[in-house]
């Protein structure tokens, strides 16, 4: 055979074997692709799902605080006091907006958490419990926000907090202990009170000779309770 005719012949094989791995590669790149395609697509879907489930489920959530409040509201046989409560609480919101949720942000950044030890040595410094109530001039929320103020300067946060009775609303501090978790100061009397409910008769709680019931408890730690 020619060496010409050999040289044709090897090059003709090259060139099937070329076009061979050509042609597997493509299929492979194909086949990578479509299954890469098909990933990103399955994601987007998954994704699409969990934002529908987690929008589905706070919707439930507020559903559930819906109806606390309606079966809360209900279950007082008094409607001048379901309408009066309502009022009150519909001014709470915005002083608290006003005053407490403005430091909240800032509590989570640069304030510390108190431990219940580090309240107790600051109520015996503090100097709010000797002012003295002035109506109308320096009431319960002066008390209050001079209290949260004072704190604040400690590098401790803490923030108002209403209480709603039958007639009327009090203020007094809430604060997020570390180690004991929420507990509440009337600023007028340097007392810790460690354990608040509604329905509980806040003069007792103080040991006044008075009875007023609590019927809600609004604060930036347990909000409409």
């Amino acid at each position: 055979m020619a060496r010409s005719d050999i040289s044709s012949e090897r090059s003709s094989k090259v060139i099937e074997v070329s076009y061979e791995t050509i042609a597997i590669f493509l299929i492979v790149m194909l086949l990578f692709g479509y299954t890469i395609y098909k990933i990103v697509g399955l994601e987007d879907k998954i994704r699409e799902v969990n934002e529908n489930v987690i929008k589905e489920l706070e919707d439930i959530r507020k559903d559930l605080v819906d109806i606390d409040i309606k079966v809360n509201y209900l279950s007082e046989s008094d409607s001048k006091i379901w309408n009066y409560v309502k009022n009150v609480e519909k001014d709470v919101r915005g002083k608290i907006d006003d005053i407490s949720f403005k430091l909240e942000d800032l509590s989570r950044r640069t304030i510390k958490t108190p431990t219940l030890k580090i309240l107790q040595d600051f109520l015996e410094e503090d100097d709010t419990n000797e002012y003295q109530y002035v109506e109308n001039r320096f009431e319960c929320t002066d008390f209050a926000n001079r209290f949260v103020s004072n704190f604040l300067k400690k590098g401790y946060y803490s923030c108002v907090s209403y209480i709603l009775f039958s007639d009327s609303a009090h203020a007094i501090v809430a604060v997020n202990t570390s180690d004991y978790g929420v507990v509440y100061v009337e600023p007028q009397e340097d007392k810790i009170i460690y354990d608040l409910r509604v329905g509980d008769n806040y003069c007792e709680k103080l040991g006044w000779d008075c009875y007023a019931r609590i019927y809600r408890i609004v604060d930036c730690f347990n909000f409409g309770r």
